[in-house]
């Protein structure tokens, strides 16, 4: 049987799920991740073990779980670990301590992004950004791209901004409702993307769709008040491709291609251009890139960022270190 078309059957897990989703009804989300990860943990234990409950899973079945789910399925370390610690989480519920003490230090915890891309990350540099911009066949297009790289904002916040509410354009500054563990935070837009709202606001870009005047929305459809949170998505990847920059790096665990750039590739470039630094300037201050990008610790930043600083963190040892 496909993969897909696999359902959990199993009582305890069902019962384990629904408890999840009355509990914690807003976190979809997260509530789907258990989901595929106890169907997953199902179809290991049932067609590839040949066992007919988790309850007869030993501490090597256990073990073993992580590395199918690597070298049968395809996942990242980092994907892996994610799905075996859900599963643990519901064995612990079922008080089994099969999977308690499983080791997974071993694993390196990485993404496939952090696995095959140089910096461990996908992002722009200013002049594949420019390529970006004349590959732009509307001005909703320049200024989704244009938006996404002036503000570093995660794809659903920036579709997510009033034009009247959260745009003050007397200082140049957005305020987004931060969506993850972080705090709300201001943004600050380039005179680009200035032009580019009177444009749209101004001068009869925004009031061509049909929703326009009912829509508080920065980006209204002919459809609905508000896009949809995948459109960024969409658009930078018809840019990306018109504009030749679309690269494969990895496949996932079904074997789809996994492509960038992304409308997440802008929130990268957002923060890998401002870690940086260049010749002329030092990368900024940490703390001050924290509120500018809504990620709830510094360790967070620096954690998945550092490596593409290392060479930065080199050159201002050397600038700074005393001379005898």
């Amino acid at each position: 049987m496909p993969e897909r078309e696999w359902e959990i059957e199993d009582s305890d897990i069902n019962q384990y799920l629904d408890r999840w989703e009355m509990k914690k009804p807003s976190k979809k989300v997260t509530i789907n991740r258990h989901r595929e990860a106890l169907r997953k943990f199902c179809i290991y234990t049932k067609d590839y073990l040949g066992k007919d409950s988790y309850k007869d899973l030993t501490d090597e079945d256990l073990e073993d779980y992580i590395f199918w789910l690597i070298n049968e399925r395809g996942l990242s370390d980092l994907n892996a670990q994610g799905i075996f610690s859900a599963c643990r989480v519901f064995l612990q519920e079922q008080e089994l301590e099969v999977a308690d003490d499983v080791d997974l230090s071993e694993f390196e915890g990485e993404t496939l992004a952090q696995q095959f891309l140089p910096d461990g990350i996908h992002w722009l540099s200013v002049d594949e950004h420019k390529q970006m911009l004349n590959a732009c066949n509307t001005l909703r297009e320049e200024l989704i791209c244009q938006g996404l790289w002036t503000t570093g904002a995660r794809r659903k916040e920036f579709v997510n901004i009033r034009y009247e509410d959260h745009i003050h354009r007397d200082e140049r500054e957005i305020f987004l409702k931060t969506l993850k563990d972080g705090e709300d935070r201001w943004v600050y837009y380039s005179s680009r993307f200035s032009r580019l709202l009177r444009e749209w606001l101004d001068k009869g870009g925004r009031d061509s769709y049909d929703y326009a005047d009912e829509s508080p929305y920065l980006i209204p459809t002919d459809q609905s008040e508000q896009c949809q949170d995948k459109y960024p998505n969409d658009v930078v990847r018809r840019v990306a491709d018109r504009a030749g920059l679309t690269t494969v790096y990895a496949q996932d665990s079904r074997g789809r291609d996994l492509k960038f750039p992304t409308a997440h590739t802008y929130r990268h470039s957002f923060i890998v251009h401002r870690i940086k630094g260049d010749e002329n300037r030092d990368g900024m201050n940490l703390e001050f890139l924290r509120r500018l990008t809504g990620h709830s610790t510094v360790k967070t930043l620096a954690d998945t960022y550092i490596t593409v600083r290392r060479k930065e963190i080199k050159k201002a040892d050397k600038r700074h270190r005393p001379v005898i």
